[in-house]
């Protein structure tokens, strides 16, 4: 199971340029903005949190983003940044400060990918390797949401490793999608579909959401990552799992409790995801 310390996330813009329709943040209001300055010096009061996510939106839409970077670095242990891709030529001059670039890509076939998130990836994803050159310790990672219309078997999944392997990811995340319906048609339960693998699992609380398992690292030759929903984030999961009655109750029941605040551009800080 993956383990997440204390940590700050910094949502620097409710705006996207892209269209992803299973995006939790799709219907994000826009929210007024303080002063990049603030930001930096209320996430930098914050001590207790060394590890920083930043977020949208779209983080590289946001014009003071390497401004908030720097002023950060200092005293922050770790800055992971997730994107969609399309600006990543704007994250050159942090590169040297970030842990981690996550950058959310939905298939192998670029023309598929934009008819889904909405956008092309810069450069066709060759300054990947150039991030790689100028900070040789940064984790570069993709996630991939599962869904039965584009990432859907283990063939898929083969194909998406090879894809990011050649654009010089060093990891990749096989995401569930979040989704509210009591039946989503799209949906891919990733543990039952690799259940031969011994991956399945009944409970994701009592088991883990976020799986790092070794043996999906041998079958698809890179660092693997499950992040799999409980079944009040994805109720159709109850149709595409073996749980009984009282399995189902017991998942419901406890909650993981990640240690996490969200430091918003109106210089708000909520505890977890408000």
């Amino acid at each position: 199971m993956g383990v997440m310390g204390s940590r700050l996330v910094i949502k620097v813009n409710n705006s996207c340029n892209g269209k992803c329709f299973f995006c939790v943040g799709r219907d994000n209001k826009p929210l007024p903005t303080v002063d990049v300055k603030e930001l930096i010096e209320k996430a930098n009061e914050l001590k207790d949190y060394p590890n920083v996510l930043i977020l949208g939106g779209e983080p590289t839409l946001y014009k003071h983003l390497e401004e908030l970077v720097k002023g950060i670095a200092p005293y922050k242990k770790k800055i992971t940044i997730t994107t969609n891709g399309s600006n990543l030529s704007c994250l050159l001059p942090i590169v040297q400060y970030l842990d981690k670039i996550i950058v959310s890509i939905m298939h192998y076939y670029k023309e598929k990918n934009k008819e889904i998130v909405g956008v092309n990836i810069e450069d066709d994803g060759k300054l990947i390797k150039t991030f790689a050159e100028l900070n040789p310790k940064l984790k570069l990672r993709v996630n991939c949401v599962m869904l039965q219309s584009s990432i859907a078997t283990i063939e898929d999944m083969k194909k998406m490793a090879e894809y990011v392997k050649s654009l010089g990811f060093n990891s990749l995340r096989f995401s569930e999608v979040t989704s509210p319906k009591l039946y989503d048609e799209n949906f891919v339960n990733i543990s039952y579909l690799l259940k031969d693998y011994g991956i399945h699992q009944k409970d994701t609380v009592t088991h883990g959401c976020y799986l790092e398992p070794p043996v999906l690292e041998e079958l698809f030759g890179i660092k693997t990552i499950l992040n799999l929903t409980c079944i009040l984030k994805a109720p159709t999961k109850i149709y595409t799992t073996e749980l009984t009655k009282e399995e189902m109750l017991e998942e419901i029941g406890p909650m993981q409790n990640v240690d996490s605040i969200i430091l918003h551009q109106n210089g708000i800080v909520y505890g977890d995801f408000q």
